[in-house]
Formats: C-alpha cells, structure tokens, sequence
C-alpha cells in the first residue's frame, strides 16, 4: 500500500505539477472514488464553453481504469448510426422529412414549446426528450452540439423500427377483420394517441414543471 501510494504521489508530482495542497485534495478526492468503487461514475471533470475537460485527477482514473466514460452514443440521437431493428431506407426518407419539417418550422416550434399552459406542456412533451437532453448535458459533448440536441424538433425515427410497423401492420390486418379500413383505423389511432398524449403532458408536466 505505501509502494502503491508514493507511486501515485510520484505520478501526480511529475506529471501533472501540482503543489503539496492541492495533491492532498486530489488524494481526499480519490479516496472517496475508492469508497463508492461499486458506482458507476464519470472521471473526475470539470465544465467548460468546450465540453467537459478532465481534471489530473480524471486522467490518473481513466489510465488505470477506475473510471471511464460509459461506451454509448453521446450525440445527435438522429444521427446515431442504423441499429439493426431499423429498416435503412426507411430511416434516411423519415430523418431526411423531419429535417424539412425542422428547419422549415424551427421558429415556431421554439416558440409553441416556450409558452405556459396546457399547449406548451404538449409541445414540448412532443418536441423535447428531456431524458436525451439530461443525457447529453452529462456527456462530454460542446456546447454547440448540446444546444442543437436541446432544441424543440420533430423526430419520426421510431416509425423506421420493425417492432413499429409490425405492430402498425397488426393493428391493420385486425382491424380489417372488424370492416374497418385504413383511413378509419388510422383516424382512431390518431384518436386513441391523442388522449394518451393528453395523459402523459399532465403527467410529465407534474413531475418536471417547465423551467423558463
């Protein structure tokens, strides 16, 4: 132990030029690390305009691999690359729609999204993923592509997932059984959306009230 210590203490004195005060808050610091080793945690950080920049101490947990950034996709999720339950064809045609629909629409949907009441809880449960934003704000992503991914926009890629068009394509083939067609079946999904929509605003409004 005291080999292992006075290595580390080497270490952080020739590399990294640190004072005796600081290298003993930077030892305090990775013996809390140590106490909660069973946690899954990001090296140690700091924020800035770029991203997050790692601390000496981050790159001494990173190199001997006491922590590490969790290996996902951190960027755009519209960008991220075709999973294996998405038709490819389909994903271009739809990202390629939404970013007509996005560019065309973007004022008014950052100003939909930013009003008070019922219509804005709507438009931002539609148009915002929080649990995506919260993600990419502890990624270390720049701040330009943190502020592209937090802006209101419409995303159709789930409709490229073949669990969404087999069940789409159920939904139908069920419904002909009843004599329904397309258009009417297609006009009470839309229905049926439209109250679950209802719902989960009030719901998600509930527990995360909007914050100007």
């Amino acid at each position: 132990c005291l080999f292992v210590h006075s290595n580390y203490t080497e270490f952080l004195f020739s590399s990294c030029q640190l004072n005796e005060a600081q290298l003993c808050q930077l030892m305090q610091n990775w013996g809390a690390a140590q106490d909660e080793n069973e946690k899954k945690q990001l090296p140690d950080c700091i924020e800035s305009e770029d991203g997050l920049i790692l601390t000496p101490l981050g790159r001494y947990q990173i190199i001997n691999g006491l922590r590490k950034f969790p290996l996902e996709y951190q960027g755009d999720p519209e960008l991220q690359p075709i999973r294996s339950y998405e038709n490819t064809t389909i994903v271009r045609l739809l990202f390629q729609l939404s970013s007509i629909i996005n560019r065309r629409f973007a004022g008014s949907m950052e100003t939909l999204c930013a009003k008070e009441g019922f219509l804005g809880s709507f438009c931002r449960y539609h148009l915002c993923n929080p649990c995506i934003i919260e993600k990419a704000r502890r990624s270390p992503l720049s701040k330009q592509n943190l502020g592209q991914i937090q802006q209101p926009r419409v995303s159709l890629r789930f409709l490229a997932s073949y669990r969404t068009l087999l069940s789409l394509l159920l939904t139908y083939f069920i419904a002909s059984w009843f004599c329904i067609g397309p258009v009417t079946c297609t006009f009470l999904l839309s229905i049926g959306y439209l109250f679950y929509a209802v719902l989960m605003t009030f719901i998600t409004e509930k527990r995360n009230p909007h914050q100007s």
